[in-house]
């Protein structure tokens, strides 16, 4: 084991700084969505989620919140639309 330790240690790999990398079709969509949709990606959330609830009367939905520490609470109880 020490010996795979000191082999890896010769690589210098972990030495230096990261880089972010994309590809072409990503930064081609990032840029020119700024310029051909003017909704922000919350927005864009926020509609699909408002939505899912008008389209969707057989369901009854509710909305919680969790947090890292505690659990979390309830927002809205579920009820019917």
């Amino acid at each position: 084991v020490d010996a795979a330790i000191a082999t890896a240690k010769l690589t210098n790999f972990g030495i230096g700084q990261p880089i972010t990398l994309f590809t072409e079709k990503y930064v081609n969509w990032y840029h020119s969505a700024k310029e051909q949709h003017p909704y922000s990606r919350i927005a864009v959330a926020k509609r699909v989620i408002e939505d899912t609830i008008v389209t969707t009367p057989s369901v009854d939905f509710g909305l919680s919140v969790f947090n890292y520490d505690d659990g979390g609470r309830i927002v809205y109880g579920i009820a019917p639309n």
